[in-house]
């Protein structure tokens, strides 16, 4: 798929060749979005160093999550199964979910840097 400054190259191209229906199937193509983002070493840069905390408040709350569920599955083994709201009525397993939201809202990645090794 090409980038929206190849899109844009080719549009000027098709103008200037003079065939008009090419240059306006183009300038669909970059109207409709249909074309890849181009990756700069600044952006990878910056979703690497987002990532670094985003990675670090994570492991807090998926690990507030874990345990919840933890002591859940340890109450009900023992007999206590009403000690202990089980998953989504839980309250400390639904604060760890939505703070896990709220962090990967906070340090959002770019789409385009989203799938990157350095990011996952």
């Amino acid at each position: 798929m090409p980038t929206r400054s190849q899109l844009e190259d080719g549009i000027i191209a098709a103008h200037n060749a003079g065939d008009f229906e090419a240059a306006t199937m183009l300038g669909g193509m970059v109207s409709g979005g249909d074309y890849t983002d181009e990756l700069t070493s600044l952006g990878r840069a910056k979703a690497f160093a987002t990532d670094i905390p985003r990675g670090f408040l994570s492991s807090f709350a998926t690990g507030a999550e874990g345990l919840a569920q933890l002591a859940d599955t340890a109450t009900d083994f023992v007999g206590l199964e009403n000690l202990l709201d089980s998953d989504d009525d839980n309250e400390i397993i639904r604060l760890a979910r939505e703070g896990q939201q709220k962090i990967n809202e906070t340090f959002e990645v770019d789409p385009a840097y989203r799938n990157l090794s350095t990011t996952k």
